[in-house]
């Protein structure tokens, strides 16, 4: 994630002046999945998660019995950084789903609810 800041600096009377703008990059620490967003959803949802360093990485969503619907990402390397990722499930029934974000390190499981 990037952030951009400048800072405001005002003197006693009254007359300010701007810094240059600064872009700082944050680097996620650690592996981190997020609840997606909006969660009951209809029909898209969104799936954010940090990634600290590079690995493959798998994110596949799965239906209430465990069987896996798709894989929205398998990729054999991914930079650092943090990620989301939109999941349309428009020609799903509503239901339970679970999403797994999967690395050589890490692996976590989330419910979200599609509502239709």
């Amino acid at each position: 994630s990037k952030f951009n800041y400048r800072l405001k600096q005002i003197d006693n009377d009254g007359q300010f002046e701007y810094s240059e703008v600064v872009e700082i990059e944050k680097v996620p620490t650690e592996f981190t999945l997020y609840q997606n967003y909006p969660n009951p959803f209809n029909p898209s949802t969104k799936i954010r998660f940090d990634v600290s360093d590079n690995s493959p990485v798998t994110l596949s969503i799965y239906n209430a019995v465990g069987q896996l619907v798709t894989k929205l990402i398998d990729a054999r390397s991914f930079a650092p950084g943090t990620y989301s990722v939109s999941w349309d499930a428009g020609k799903f029934s509503s239901g339970v789903y679970f999403y797994e974000l999967k690395t050589n390190s890490f692996r976590q499981t989330m419910k979200m609810l599609l509502v239709k």
